[in-house]
């Protein structure tokens, strides 16, 4: 392989000697030229190739090599390269290669140029001797074919789903879903501790009809910890607004073909070794329920939760990222600020770094009360974690309108907590140092309150099945005035046993959310679906029975 500007001249001046000496005065000249070849020519190439595969047969050219020649090769030189070998310096050999793996759906076609360039002494420029237009057609390449099979479940067997998900090497973390398809984009994280090549993993969008593949390149290799942003717009357009962050390593794979659907999707990583982690607002053809993950328009999301498969919705928060790619400094405080390029900003009573102050956030405070030292539970950053940490957190958290969700929250504790914080009251208001906002010791009395309320229901109660009615998934809420065992059975509509649920002994408190409140997936005790009709479910406790009525239809 030679430099693309190929030299003649230390030739040119022997043969010059040598013509003096034999007095010879007159030579003939012949024009560099491409040999075997018209002006126009046509090669073609499989889309998905390896970056550096050769593009059909190569040209070749002719000269005397009386003066100095080059080749000049303008027209898509971002998708295409060519190399240039010689013999004696009078034969020439161009070969045409890939720069990046083509995709036919994006573009079917392509024009370049090759052009035979001669250095005139006497106008002391180059000039053209010879030129090919060449005419470069990307032939299409059934993609399903390429990836494995897509799983297909039961629904007994969706429950397996997580073996098929590792989740320890590279997830999906971050995405955004423009409605115009145009500034999509899908982040990838590494969160190993070693770095991880690429080579032979496939990135396949799935919808209810269609599954697009992307390979790959060879050599693609994302370092521990680090993040790979895949997009469909080149990031330094200047609607792309694209900034390097001090705190994490970002790297860039612009893929005009990457485009997110506007229906339900599902995004699938595939790693030589097996599926490494899904993420989506539906699963391999699941009916949509609450449970899914909605991933709306036009809107950043941010994996608040790697350990939860991608297509739960409790994986997801709301990013602060908007319209196309930049960082939006207007955007609420309540969200988790995480954009391409930029590290993820962390809220104040965020606890648990995971986007969110929620109910979480409080329980782990509690958890570390009386401790001293550096502490994500120092919310205050007074030193210690104390109750003035709670009660920012309580102050963040609003006004309580669901069943808090965490299974270690109780309502002895929450009273510990209220007693705490009135024998505080003197106190306030609490100034913290992350954001110099005042917070006042009788908000979080009230929202520890409204907590304790839904801790403590003052009656016992079954309470209505929710979806109802279902297919083939419901929850089962209830709530317990004082502890007690409990147990829920499901009947038909003969009064045949379908399934029971013995559940223990159990705190008081509210068990509404799906966390909490009993699931039921359809089946009987043999993992056998049901059939559609009216079904009866009973709750028993120590002291207290009721029975309600569902419907199942399919």
């Amino acid at each position: 392989m030679l430099n693309r500007i190929v030299s003649c001249r230390s030739i040119l001046l022997i043969f010059a000697v040598g013509f003096f000496v034999i007095g010879i005065t007159n030579v003939g000249n012949t024009d560099p030229e491409f040999t075997a070849v018209g002006s126009t020519a046509t090669r073609s190439i499989a889309e998905n190739a390896a970056v550096g595969t050769d593009v059909g047969s190569a040209f070749t050219a002719k000269s005397l090599c009386f003066a100095p020649i080059r080749f000049d090769f303008p027209n898509h030189t971002n998708k295409f390269d060519y190399d240039v070998d010689t013999d004696d310096n009078i034969n020439y050999t161009i070969q045409i290669e890939t720069k990046v793996s083509l995709d036919y759906e994006t573009q079917s076609s392509y024009t370049v140029r090759l052009i035979l360039e001669e250095y005139d002494y006497t106008l002391d420029r180059w000039r053209e001797a010879d030129r090919v237009t060449v005419t470069i057609s990307v032939t299409d390449v059934d993609e399903s074919s390429q990836a494995d099979p897509l799983p297909t479940f039961t629904s007994e067997e969706r429950e397996r789903i997580t073996s098929f998900f590792t989740l320890d090497t590279i997830i999906f973390s971050e995405l955004f879903n423009a409605s115009n398809n145009q500034h999509d984009w899908i982040e990838l994280q590494n969160v190993s501790n070693t770095d991880i090549d690429f080579s032979g993993w496939r990135l396949v969008v799935v919808t209810s009809e269609t599954a697009e593949v992307l390979q790959f390149s060879a050599g693609t290799v994302l370092s521990a910890g680090e993040q790979l942003l895949i997009l469909n717009t080149d990031p330094n357009e200047p609607d792309m607004p694209l900034a390097v962050s001090e705190e994490a390593s970002y790297h860039y794979l612009v893929d005009e073909g990457i485009a997110l659907p506007q229906e339900d999707f599902m995004l699938l990583l595939r790693s030589p070794s097996g599926w490494e982690d899904g993420a989506g607002s539906y699963l391999f053809g699941q009916e949509k329920s609450p449970a899914i993950v909605n991933f709306g328009l036009d809107i950043a999301w941010f994996r608040a939760k790697s350990s939860v498969l991608g297509h739960r919705a409790e994986a997801w928060v709301e990013s602060g990222y908007q319209n196309g790619l930049g960082y939006d400094e207007n955007a609420s405080q309540t969200l988790a600020l995480g954009t391409p390029g930029y590290p993820h900003k962390t809220l104040v009573g965020d606890a648990n770094g995971d986007g969110i102050v929620n109910i979480l956030d409080l329980v782990l405070v509690a958890s570390q009360i009386g401790q001293s030292g550096e502490s994500a539970a120092d919310i205050n950053s007074d030193g210690t974690v104390n109750i003035q940490d709670l009660v920012v957190i309580a102050n963040r958290l609003g006004h309580v309108a669901a069943a808090p969700s965490v299974k270690a929250l109780t309502a002895t504790q929450v009273e510990q907590w209220l007693k705490l914080a009135k024998q505080n009251v003197s106190t306030r208001p609490i100034q913290t140092s992350l954001s110099q906002q005042k917070f006042s010791y009788d908000r979080g009395i009230q929202v520890l309150e409204d907590i304790l309320a839904i801790l403590k229901p003052s009656t016992t109660a079954l309470l209505a099945n929710y979806p109802n009615p279902f297919n083939p998934e419901t929850w089962i809420p209830y709530q317990l005035a004082t502890a007690s065992d409990v147990q829920i059975t499901i009947y038909d509509a003969h009064g045949t046993v379908v399934r029971q649920f013995n559940l223990g002994h159990q705190p008081a408190g509210s068990y509404q959310s799906r966390s909490r409140a009993v699931y039921w997936d359809g089946t009987n005790a043999l993992a056998e679906s049901v059939a559609s009709g009216i079904y009866f479910y009973t709750l028993i406790t120590e002291n207290f029975s009721a029975t309600r009525k569902m419907l199942i239809l399919k």
